[in-house]
Parts: C-alpha cells; structure tokens; sequence
C-alpha cells in the first residue's frame, strides 16, 4: 500500500482510510472473467453495499484460460471508469492476483495501482499492436511507448503525468478534501 501511496501522491491523491473484510473463500481463484453468471463479476457484487470506497479483491489467482490461456493476469478492474458510487454490481470492483508469477511484468504494488488507475478512469497509455495499427490514450502528456508510466500495457512503471491525474481526480471516487 505505501508503493501505491507513494505512486497516486505524485498527481495529489492518497489513499485515505482502508478497510479489510473477507469474503467467501470460494473466490480465491477466478476460473471465468467475463460474461454473465462468471467468477469475476459474482466476486464483484459482493463488494461492501454499505461502504463509500473502491473494493479491491485480492484472489490467489486469475484464469488466463478466459483469454484462451494467452498471457498472465495479474489484476483486472472492473471498468474503465468502474461503475461511479455503485456497490454491489458486477462490476464493482478490482481484482488483484496475489500469487507470484515467476517472469509477471509488474509487482502487485504497481499491479494494485495500475488496475485502480483503469477503475479511475484511465487506459493504457500505449497498446500492444496485435491486429491492426497500435493506439495510445488520448491525453496530451503522456508519452507513447514507454513503459515507466504506470499505464503503460504492462503495468510495470510508476509514473504518472499531471492529465492522468486531473483524470482520476474527476472520478466520482475520489473525495477531495476542504480547499481543493
């Protein structure tokens, strides 16, 4: 958490109060990601109804088998923004894998932070080009192609720039406190 910390302080956010709370046990892997009646999203409606907070799963691990067994997951949002002051929905929430993965790009400080980026509101600042010609964010400060930004696809950096942070400092998320 103090990695996070460290990394959301360079745009003028922290983390404020955090709680834990377990949840069923039968969560803590994630064999399906996606559609209706998945892992992920029953994990996701489990998120605390009566909390004004980000939810963030942490899970032993994330099937890859979802993508058709390509690459390691080492986090997932549930949104790019997540649903704003939603509980309870399948999409709220993120979800951290916390067994290490021998070779994963990223830790799961930058994993946690990376992900919460993406429920804030922010997208890779850079994709991979797969099928058809690489794209990059929209915003006007954030350098294409490199990988010591935060956002980049893999995850790895911890770098943010000052428009990513006015992005994730307008999501409803976010408390601002008295004066800003």
């Amino acid at each position: 958490l103090e990695s996070m910390r460290t990394i959301y302080n360079q745009v003028g956010l922290d983390l404020g109060t955090i709680t834990y709370r377990d949840i069923d046990s039968g969560y803590r892997v994630i064999e399906t990601l996606d559609g209706e009646g998945s892992d992920l999203q029953a994990m996701f409606s489990e998120s605390d109804g009566n909390a004004n907070a980000l939810n963030l799963f942490f899970v032993d691990e994330l099937s890859a088998s979802a993508f058709g067994g390509f690459g390691v997951i080492l986090g997932i949002a549930g949104g790019i923004p997540g649903p704003p002051l939603v509980q309870g929905s399948s999409r709220s929430g993120v979800a951290i894998a916390i067994k290490p993965i021998p070779g994963a790009p990223a830790d799961i400080d930058t994993t946690m932070a990376h992900e919460t980026g993406h429920f804030l509101g922010l997208f890779h600042t850079s994709e991979q080009a797969f099928f058809g010609p690489q794209i990059h964010d929209p915003l006007p400060d954030t350098p294409e192609n490199d990988e010591s930004y935060l956002m980049f696809n893999t995850g790895s950096g911890n770098k943010l720039s000052e428009w990513q942070g006015r992005v994730m400092r307008s999501n409803p998320w976010v408390r601002h406190s008295a004066g800003q």
